[in-house]
């Protein structure tokens, strides 16, 4: 049976409470490797790749073959000390707490020379109250990196038997780190994200939800979920007041009668609330992306809390039902099935402190100009800034999320199972209600992989260690990430456990759920097969093509510009990406003997299978 979802979706715009400050965290940083005695500068947020550069201490990783004269940075430890002045804070808060958007992985982290934190996960924040440890004056913060090569080593030899991929799925982080067919190896590790101090007295706004009970045509019903800390208990009010889009243009309706009792500790309140007349948020190509705003007035002895969002409302329904050919798996946007157009998104930068606001709403831009209106985040890269998901919601783009997980067998300890609870529920916090997410997914490719890469014969599995790792994976995938997600207090949207559902050598894969069709490139297949190769989603496929020649000389040294050379071999980290090119190449056209010449001709094969594969779809859709 097909369950139908409805949601109201927020975003946060700014964050501004009278009696909660948010301030980033300045001063001068410094690291260095363990064991050694010389710091160099440091820029945070960033990584320990992207210092040792700026510190000319080892060559750009990009250029030429330089990657392997950094591998050894991953199997180091390193430390970074931050002096910073707090005198901008004021210490007569009841509540200081630093806040870490983002440690890369695992850290311990001193305040004053007391450890005040250890980390383990990327795709988590970490948040302490450090009140009793500051002083007036200089402060200092020092954060020891452990090797996440060595650790997840570590980890791996407790186990009597080989999970497949690596020591990377040991450690939450950034599995293409570890390196993949599209990139380099390149494990770094640091402050990737800002550190912010959160100051604030009796009452701490955690979280809103808005959720909606009932849609049409007049009238949207919402629930207002408020969830906040108190330290104290506490009588007031809460005021909510709507209005048209991302500025305060026309007051929708402003209503100051909800009493409002909270107790000491956690409290999770309901306000209910109607939009008139409510106007839809669309997709790309269907209509505006509507917004609205809100802002919460929490009122309580003369002090007022102030909460300003916006949100979008529109429901989504992933329809998967049996039928004639097989099983369905397309989207209803507000009731109207939509035909999606899109492509597959990985971080822009290996080093991700390096992406700014500007490149998020670039590439979004781009998007929309290509006429997409879905992008899937990648399951083997990062939960996504929150810029993009803002320029998403902004521009129409709906968004596939992966959870991330990607083409390997996970652990199921206690201890890692436990981590992976915290991440959900925090990501699924910060994302739930962006306008643009219209499916979760579990992993990228784990059940195909177990039923048709061949692991168990390859790592020699007994019967009962087969036995085990599928079913702590289906466990996971199947019961853990979706009893969090489904949990009321976080989220009710579509789940799909692992993308794709089949491999693409079997013919369900046409028939049933997604696909992710690899015999054009892989399998080396002409290209009309995509006029045959219709499956019921394609949220996969593609084919290579090079860089232009101009973009070559940025990182290739100039007496290396030929298809042969070291650099040039080092940048393809497909194991047979070239000569896959070559062959389609020599299919068709002429192979010519000119790199530059080689370079185009690629470029435009591979518009070829593209164009073969979007047209055939667009008459199947």
């Amino acid at each position: 049976m097909t369950k139908k979802w409805i949601y109201i979706f927020l975003f946060i715009t700014h964050y501004l409470i009278s009696q909660v400050s948010e301030t980033t965290l300045n001063g001068s940083w410094q690291f260095k490797q363990k064991g050694s005695d010389k710091y160099y500068s440091a820029i945070v947020p960033g990584t320990v790749h992207t210092d040792l550069l700026n510190n000319k201490l080892i060559k750009d990783p990009f250029y030429s073959d330089n990657e392997k004269s950094v591998q050894w940075i991953e199997n180091e430890d390193w430390e970074y000390i931050g002096m910073f002045n707090c005198d901008y804070i004021t210490l007569e808060n009841k509540h200081i707490e630093l806040n870490f958007e983002g440690i890369d992985t695992y850290a311990k982290i001193y305040l004053s020379n007391q450890l005040i934190l250890e980390c383990n996960n990327m795709f988590r924040s970490w948040n302490v109250d450090v009140k009793k440890y500051l002083k007036t004056g200089q402060n200092t913060l020092r954060i020891e990196f452990e090797s996440a090569v060595k650790k997840g080593k570590q980890e791996a030899s407790k186990l009597s038997y080989t999970l497949p991929d690596g020591e990377k799925v040991f450690t939450r982080k950034a599995q293409y780190q570890y390196g993949w067919d599209w990139g380099p190896r390149l494990v770094t590790c640091g402050i990737y994200k800002p550190i912010k101090f959160v100051c604030w007295n009796d009452i701490k706004v955690l979280s809103v939800n808005p959720i909606i009970k009932k849609i049409n045509d007049t009238i949207a019903d919402i629930d207002f979920i408020v969830e906040t800390k108190s330290d104290t208990s506490i009588s007031g009010r809460l005021n909510i007041n709507a209005y048209h889009g991302e500025v305060n243009i026309a007051k929708l309706q402003y209503n100051n009668n909800y009493p409002l009792k909270l107790k000491e500790g956690i409290n999770t309140d309901t306000f209910h609330y109607s939009i008139r007349n409510p106007k839809l948020w669309n997709s790309n190509g269907l209509g505006d992306a509507h917004l609205y705003g809100y802002d919460i007035n929490l009122k309580y002895n003369n002090k007022t809390i102030y909460y300003k969002n916006t949100f979008g409302l529109k429901t989504v329904e992933l329809v998967r039902q049996k039928d004639s050919v097989g099983e369905s798996f397309y989207f209803k946007l507000n009731g109207k099935p939509i035909f999606m157009k899109g492509a597959n998104y990985i971080p822009q930068d290996n080093f991700v402190s390096r992406t700014t606001a500007r490149d998020y709403k670039k590439i979004i831009q781009m998007a929309k100009d290509a006429h997409m209106n879905m992008l899937r985040v990648w399951g083997g890269g990062l939960y996504a800034d929150d810029e993009f998901y803002k320029e998403c919601d902004r521009n129409g783009i709906l968004v596939w999320q992966d959870f991330m997980f990607a083409c390997a067998m996970y652990p199921g300890d206690s201890a890692f199972v436990e981590n992976v609870k915290q991440e959900i529920t925090e990501q699924v916090t910060r994302l739930r209600n962006h306008p643009c997410i219209a499916l979760w997914c579990g992993n990228n490719e784990i059940e195909v992989a177990w039923k048709n890469w061949g692991w168990q014969k390859q790592f020699k599995y007994s019967a009962a260690d087969s036995a085990f790792i599928e079913q702590t994976n289906q466990k996971l995938f199947n019961q853990i990430i979706p009893g969090v997600l489904w949990s009321t207090k976080y989220a009710n949207i579509n789940y799909h456990a692992s993308s794709p559902l089949h491999g693409w050598g079997r013919k369900e894969s046409m028939f049933e759920g997604d696909s992710h069709y690899w015999g054009v490139w892989w399998g080396k297949e002409p290209f009309t097969v995509f006029n045959e190769k219709i499956p019921r989603f394609m949220s996969e496929y593609g084919f290579q093509g090079m860089p232009v020649f101009n973009s070559f000389k940025q990182f290739i040294p100039e007496t290396e510009l030929y298809l042969g050379s070291p650099s040039v071999k080092m940048h393809q980290k497909h194991p047979v990406g070239y000569e896959t090119i070559l062959e389609y190449m020599a299919r068709t056209y002429r192979v010519p003997e000119k790199f530059e010449d080689f370079i185009y001709v690629s470029q435009l094969l591979q518009a070829d299978g593209m164009r073969t594969a979007i047209e055939a779809h667009r008459r199947n859709r």
